[in-house]
């Protein structure tokens, strides 16, 4: 099972480097992750 705190850590990251657009919480887009994810 995995956290609520790791799955916001990724999520994080994923924002940090533009991977992901969040807006209020909900999942806007996905921009090519990476290979690691």
């Amino acid at each position: 099972r995995v956290s609520r705190s790791v799955v916001a850590e990724v999520l994080a990251a994923l924002r940090k480097g533009n991977y992901i657009e969040m807006n209020k919480g909900k999942l806007i887009s996905i921009n090519r992750l990476p290979s690691e994810y």
